[in-house]
């Protein structure tokens, strides 16, 4: 069989998502300070959608039997995106709630 990413390739791929995860996080302050809510459901919910593709590609490379460069790529950052931006969504809810909440707060005051 084929295999599907050469070994440097994988270490590219890892690379760029990884840097583009860091941006991410780095962007996320930016928006709840600026109120961007709808921004960053959409930006969560893009990277959700993204990391369980990649999952569900790691998972399939893994049944077929890629090689370990392959599925251990799609495997990892799929696993790791969908845990962590899963897990953050309902936080940064609850973070622009409360800031919403505040300012009604500071209006009626």
């Amino acid at each position: 069989m084929e295999q599907w990413l050469e070994p440097q390739t994988a270490r590219e791929l890892g690379s760029i998502i990884g840097v583009l995860g860091a941006m991410i996080g780095c962007f996320c302050p930016l928006c709840i300070r600026k109120g961007w809510r709808k921004l960053l459901n959409n930006i969560f919910i893009l990277v959700i959608a993204i990391s369980a593709g990649l999952l569900v590609t790691g998972i399939a490379a893994l049944c077929v039997k890629q090689p370990h460069h392959v599925w251990f790529s799609f495997l990892f950052f799929g696993g790791l995106g969908t845990i962590l931006f899963s897990g953050l969504f309902p936080v940064m809810r609850k973070i622009f709630t409360n800031r919403e909440m505040m300012k009604m707060q500071a209006e009626d005051l």
